[in-house]
């Protein structure tokens, strides 16, 4: 049995748009889970455990966790600069609120020291370093028993899909549609009587 020919351009087109299809949902699923530890840079040990931050040179990895209510998160030094660090809650640009939460104050320097913060409400906490406030900053999602935010976010191992991984499968929804647009141009060509 022979297919015609507008009949292959419908298969043919049906399997590169599932091809396409699935390769996008494979890029967003392979993507991290805001609450996943990121590697330590090299040179330099990751703090441990799942509710462990380091800081390492000029940043915090991972910058953005997820925890429960009643979790106790720690930000240590494990690749230090000659400047020190601070954790401070709320953003460097809203110096009303900054320190509101939490503060460290500025005296994170050495491999090893630490601050510790138990997070007793569910929400979205903002942190910044006062010292790199361009290039130190993230967030800790905590989470109440129910799997909430408190405010409609996302529950632990949801959470925004890094940009990265957005712009690959935007790409891959493009080439899609160029695809579509091209078979369909293409059918109507071959159909015309």
């Amino acid at each position: 049995m022979t297919l015609e020919r507008p009949a292959r351009l419908v298969l043919a087109f049906a399997a590169t748009t599932a091809l396409a299809l699935s390769t996008a949902a494979a890029v967003l699923a392979d993507s991290p889970a805001p609450g996943s530890a990121a590697p330590a840079a090299s040179g330099g040990p990751a703090a441990s455990g799942g509710n462990a931050i380091s800081i390492i040179q000029k940043t915090f990895q991972p910058a953005n966790l997820t925890v429960h209510t009643g979790d106790t998160v720690t930000w240590t030094v494990t690749q230090a600069i000659s400047d020190p660090h601070s954790v401070t809650s709320g953003s460097y640009k809203d110096t009303n609120n900054a320190g509101k939460v939490f503060d460290s104050g500025i005296k994170l320097k050495s491999n090893g020291d630490s601050f510790s913060f138990q997070f007793t409400t569910a929400g979205t906490f903002t942190y910044f370093c006062a010292v790199h406030p361009d290039t130190m900053s993230g967030t800790i999602t905590v989470t109440d028993a129910s799997g909430g935010t408190g405010s409609g976010g996302a529950s632990e191992g949801e959470g925004p899909v890094p940009t990265s991984s957005k712009v690959i499968a935007a790409v891959v929804l493009i080439v899609v549609l160029v695809v579509l647009f091209g078979w369909a141009r293409l059918y109507q060509r071959m159909n015309r009587a």
